[in-house]
């Protein structure tokens, strides 16, 4: 033996796409996830979305300290009762949705620090009881500063409540953000309320009433963002947390 001391590093599950891509299904994640992960100090662990959830969850739970939801493709509106509308055309594979809504429910039960980003952050406003907006543009007034077909180049000017969890892991209380999505919160459940804004009103944050909920639910994407206020900050305070 060496005298080295191995430190450990606490374990962050992140939850990929499951899309059929080249002729079968696969589960793809942006190494933008993993990256962000290891740099804030924990080590990446791709979850699978898995065919039994309801059996296997638990195991898989028991062998990760944090969770990130990932962003991806819309969120079936069945979940919150809804019919698909025009521009909800794109949505998950029914295995995904499975999946994430029993790890959220489970994950929040344990008290288990959680990051929801973008679809994350939609996919646990609609597993605790509240909605979506099934397209921003056509449904919210003046809505034009959200985009998809950009990619992450679209910006816009984010106000945080002051005092609140995503306002002091960010260190302010007005912030740039990128915007990649037409969807977002409409209601929220019972028990959270709103923290972060955009310029036209969309919610960009929201948290848990009980302070001691380690749940961190963003619109954008903070993997993507250079600034690492609004970016590597969301997942330090992940990894910090599981090591408290």
């Amino acid at each position: 033996m060496s005298g080295n001391v191995i430190m450990s590093k606490p374990v962050i599950g992140i939850t990929p796409e499951f899309m059929r891509y080249d002729h079968m299904y696969r589960h793809i994640l942006a190494s933008s996830y993993t990256n962000s992960v290891q740099s804030a100090g924990g080590v990446p662990l791709i979850l699978p979305h898995i065919m039994d959830p309801e059996v296997n969850i638990e195991y898989i739970l028991e062998r990760i300290d944090g969770l990130v939801l990932s962003g991806g493709r819309d969120l079936n509106p069945a979940l919150y009762g809804e019919e698909p509308g025009p521009y909800t055309k794109v949505i998950q594979h029914s295995r995904r949705e499975k999946t994430d809504q029993t790890l959220i429910k489970a994950v929040l039960e344990r008290r288990m620090p959680l990051l929801a980003v973008c679809l994350g952050c939609q996919e646990v406003n609609v597993a605790l009881g509240g909605s979506l907006y099934q397209d921003v543009h056509t449904e919210i007034e003046n809505s034009k500063i959200h985009r998809i077909k950009d990619g992450y180049a679209a910006r816009h000017q984010t106000r945080l409540e002051p005092d609140s969890l995503v306002a002091r892991v960010v260190g302010a209380t007005e912030v740039e953000t990128n915007s990649a999505h037409h969807q977002a919160v409409k209601e929220l459940p019972p028990g959270f309320f709103p923290t972060g804004w955009a310029e036209d009103g969309v919610i960009e944050a929201f948290q848990s009433e009980d302070p001691d909920l380690p749940l961190l639910s963003v619109q954008w994407h903070p993997e993507m963002e250079k600034d690492e206020a609004v970016g590597l900050n969301l997942f330090r305070w992940l990894v910090e947390l599981t090591t408290e």
